[in-house]
């Protein structure tokens, strides 16, 4: 009943018979978390009914002078954007949103294409929430993954696991890949987060314990070995 009620409120404002130029998404009776829904089923009414567009054409064709004319910026405003997209520009991803199955939306990249844009700057600029929240640690893994994969190509899991148990070593890559600030939002500190990054096949809980032991001890000036070599 509240979708029916949603359509005729609709459709109430592109025929002008309502003074207000607004529709409301989500009413006062209703729960927030609804709004998605109820602008999902909007959406697809206007884009499948109306103008008998396919996935494929909302994805080509919906742009800023087309939501104004339907009248459906309040409907785009609570549909939910992955940081990394401009929800005043990035379109397409509604047709994504809609359509999982159909056109599905590959973030890797899109997070990629914006890191290799931004890194290599002074002073990177990221799109607001990039490395916050939820998404924000899948982006930064992303981000994680493929710095390493670009250094670590031919390197063995226990050199990169020493690598990152190591200060002295590790700040260098964080640095060239600005990648410190987010690592810190997100792990308290980098063999965590390669323990985290690596693909299953290659994690260690052995080379892990090893080295978080070995560089707790080093940070506590520990002069000592890990372990006893001698037989």
């Amino acid at each position: 009943m509240k979708k029916i009620s949603l359509l005729m409120d609709y459709e109430s404002v592109m025929i002008n018979r309502k003074t207000t130029k607004n529709y409301h998404v989500i009413r006062r009776d209703d729960e927030e978390e609804e709004a998605p829904q109820n602008a999902a089923f909007l959406l697809k009414y206007v884009f499948e009914t109306l103008l008998g567009w396919t996935p494929f054409m909302v994805r080509d064709y919906l742009n800023k002078d087309i939501i104004s004319w339907l009248k459906l910026e309040n409907a785009i405003k609570k549909i939910p954007f992955p940081p990394e997209l401009n929800r005043d520009n990035d379109f397409f991803y509604i047709a994504s949103y809609l359509y999982p199955q159909t056109i599905p939306y590959k973030k890797e990249k899109y997070v990629l294409a914006i890191f290799e844009r931004e890194y290599r700057k002074e002073k990177p600029k990221y799109p607001k929430n990039f490395f916050k929240g939820a998404e924000g640690k899948e982006n930064f893994e992303i981000c994680f993954r493929y710095a390493l994969s670009e250094v670590f190509f031919s390197s063995s899991n226990e050199d990169i696991y020493k690598y990152f148990s190591n200060r002295n070593t590790y700040k260098n890559f964080l640095s060239k890949y600005k990648l410190a600030n987010p690592l810190n939002n997100y792990y308290s500190v980098p063999l965590d987060a390669i323990h985290s990054v690596l693909p299953e096949a290659d994690k260690s809980e052995l080379l892990y314990n090893f080295y978080f032991l070995e560089s707790e001890l080093r940070m506590f000036k520990w002069k000592g070995k890990v372990y006893d070599d001698k037989n």
